[in-house]
């Protein structure tokens, strides 16, 4: 199996103390018992995410700062660095003025020092083993380099381009560098069902869904007008619950908000959401999660997917989440006739507890999430080549050794 991420290293976030992996597919899955990291190890790529959409201070902000994120086993100058890097394998092919150039591996490293007082970042990216760009900031200092004879390869996107950049004291380099995307378009759900069915007011964002899916009314508003995207949620859903006939969504008379409905087949009358399943929703909730993924939405982080699904529901979700982590695009840059082919995986990545789950997984992509020493740590499950067992029977009587739910 081509691996999304050839190398990931994650040091110094919360139980993670210095994590190291590699190979690692675009649809892969974390299992483990409670306490293990695994929630940690979601949170420390989102951490990565929000900072380069948003800047260190705001990023540190939105994970409760300093104090919550850091590692207690490390000490000293250690507990206040985070450190990352990440291979990705993603298939760019350039045509600038009738020539090619293509390149197949993207590498960005970051090192944040002194996160208890003021930031000290250290970033730079590579495409195929040749550096592209790099950045010092601290408080006193401020600076950019751009590769010369890279950046000849890699012509201006309008007006943020390497051109002319004039990198602020915040964001990182990411944001003004096409693969950005990869990094700065995590998402990390954690559905939450009883507040999915709420109503949700007119002025409530319907942009993406949320971590917590609380505004999955207004999502599925907007999603309603879209009928490639609707009629797949109504075929699937249809799987997942067989009395299911219709979801939609209306506008409450007495206030400004909208509401679920659900019919169901056989009953004329539409049932309000509080009126249906947790499972049926968080179903729902999945499907427009997987769905409802943007240009720049590449990476998708999911919480524990099983939860109130029908053991049949749950082999139809992971096979449907699969299916979906390909995207090949044609980008053309602003003001150029120049082309941009990017073949991108669109990785979602779950953590569970559930042995169906860890049954529908293939070769490659299940994983291991344990601790040792106090620190999370992260393994491939490795399966004898002779073994008879399914998988989730191997995983639930310790024969891969390890990574149990308990």
């Amino acid at each position: 199996m081509t691996p999304f991420i050839k190398y990931l290293r994650i040091k110094n976030f919360k139980s993670i103390t210095d994590l190291e992996i590699r190979d690692i597919p675009a649809f892969a899955v974390f299992a483990g018992p409670n306490g293990a990291g695994k929630s940690n190890f979601f949170e420390a790529l989102k951490f990565v995410s929000d900072f380069v959409r948003f800047g260190i201070r705001a990023a540190l902000k939105m994970h409760d700062g300093y104090e919550n994120i850091h590692s207690v086993k490390l000490k000293g100058k250690n507990a206040r660095t985070f450190e990352f890097e990440i291979i990705l394998e993603q298939s760019l092919a350039w045509n600038i003025k009738g020539q090619e150039h293509t390149f197949s591996t993207f590498r960005y490293t970051l090192c944040i020092n002194a996160l208890d007082s003021e930031p000290i970042i250290n970033e730079s990216t590579w495409y195929d083993e040749k550096q592209h760009s790099k950045r010092y900031r601290s408080a006193e200092k401020d600076s950019f380099l751009g590769i010369a004879d890279v950046e000849e390869q890699f012509p201006p996107f309008g007006e943020d381009s390497f051109s002319h950049l004039r990198i602020p004291t915040d964001p990182s380099i990411l944001r003004y560098d096409f693969s950005a995307r990869a990094l700065s378009g995590i998402r990390k759900l954690h559905i939450d069902p009883i507040g999915a069915k709420n109503a949700n007011s007119l002025q409530y964002d319907n942009s993406e869904l949320e971590e917590k899916a609380h505004n999955l009314v207004s999502v599925m508003t907007r999603l309603e007008k879209n009928d490639t995207i609707r009629e797949t949620i109504m075929d699937m859903m249809s799987l997942f619950a067989p009395a299911f006939e219709q979801a939609s969504t209306q506008q409450e008379r007495l206030r400004a908000a909208h509401i679920l409905t659900i019919k169901e087949r056989g009953v004329k009358k539409e049932f309000p959401a509080h009126l249906i399943s947790d499972g049926t929703i968080y179903a729902l909730a999945l499907l427009v999660a997987v769905l409802d993924r943007h240009k720049d939405d590449a990476w998708t982080l999911i919480e524990e997917p099983e939860r109130g699904l029908h053991p049949k529901a749950i082999a139809e979700m992971i096979n449907f989440m699969r299916s979906r982590v390909f995207a090949t695009e044609i980008v053309t840059p602003r003001n150029t006739k120049d082309t941009l082919q990017t073949q991108m995986r669109r990785p979602i990545w779950l953590t569970t507890h559930s042995a169906t789950v860890v049954r529908h997984c293939k070769a490659g992509e299940l994983w291991f999430v344990e601790k040792e020493n106090g620190g999370t740590v992260i393994r491939r499950a490795e399966v004898h080549p002779e073994s008879r067992m399914e998988l989730d029977e191997a995983w639930l009587s310790n024969a891969l050794d390890g990574g149990l739910p308990w």
